[in-house]
């Protein structure tokens, strides 16, 4: 959904929850590792397969329940896990997917998050605003803005996104016989759109 703002902080997510999905993240990454690399920064998302495997696969249950429960009107449209390494930026790009204009890209950083600074551009387009995301709390995020982060500490940044959609859209679209494609069709070009 359209935001006015770059992002927006909206609940806690406890401790606990954010310890059992690191631990589970690290389990990944010692036996599957991600499957999409934009110079340092690595992905594993649900679009990268026909039939996307279960987010609690990844994270576990409790994280993906407790946001899930925080969003009663919508649907767990599609997902990512995000590994950004100590000293490296994802480069600036614009989130242009079909679906970011009527969904939501909810963001849960797990950890390596103090020295992370991120940004997207102001009206004029040139002007970067700056904020933080510290680890604790899920985000709403305006990717349809152009943006990027620099993870400026010692520990790798990792984190998962959320798309959720509206339940009466979610089945208004399901029975789109190739909604795949349309939602990546512009996932790709100089302008990174992820």
């Amino acid at each position: 959904m359209y935001m006015k703002i770059p992002m927006q902080q909206l609940f806690t997510v406890p401790k606990e929850i954010l310890n059992d999905a690191r631990q589970k993240i690290l389990n990944m990454e010692a036996t599957e590792g991600y499957s999409f690399k934009l110079q340092a920064w690595k992905r594993v998302d649900s679009y990268a397969f026909n039939s996307p495997p279960d987010l609690s696969k990844y994270v576990g249950s409790d994280l993906v329940d407790y946001v899930i429960s925080k969003f009663p009107d919508d649907v767990l449209f599609g997902w990512s896990l995000s590994l950004l390494p100590s000293k490296e930026k994802v480069i600036e790009h614009t989130d242009r997917m079909f679906f970011h204009r009527f969904a939501k890209r909810i963001i849960v950083p797990i950890d390596g998050t103090k020295d992370v600074l991120n940004w997207s551009y102001d009206n004029d387009k040139k002007t970067r605003r700056y904020y933080l995301m510290p680890e604790g709390f899920a985000y709403q995020l305006n990717t349809a803005i152009t943006h990027g982060l620099s993870n400026n500490g010692p520990f790798d940044r990792r984190a998962v996104y959320f798309d959720m959609i509206d339940q009466r859209l979610n089945t208004k679209f399901s029975s789109h016989p190739d909604l795949k494609k349309v939602i990546l069709q512009q996932n790709t070009g100089v302008i990174h759109v992820l």
